[in-house]
């Protein structure tokens, strides 16, 4: 499995390490989809960065169905944006 898939979904390493993980996943995604949407959730549950949290958020929000995840994404939009 992929080091920087393991580091950003299971939050292996320090947050700054989690952050680089999930931003390398995200930038060498072939496309955005469902799967990328978790990437940028786990980003955002890492980095203490407000404005990158709340662009994070949003894509959440873009990407992911799930209603849970989605309401989670809504209090980091309250929190930061």
């Amino acid at each position: 499995m992929n080091a920087d898939f393991v580091a950003c979904t299971k939050g292996k390493g320090t947050k700054k390490q989690i952050v680089q993980a999930c931003t390398r996943l995200i930038d060498n995604a072939a496309k955005e989809n469902e799967i990328v949407g978790y990437f940028y959730a786990f980003r955002a549950a890492a980095n203490t960065d407000k404005k990158s949290n709340c662009k994070d958020a949003h894509k959440v929000i873009e990407l992911i169905k799930d209603p849970k995840v989605i309401k989670g994404a809504k209090v980091l939009i309250k929190n930061n944006c």
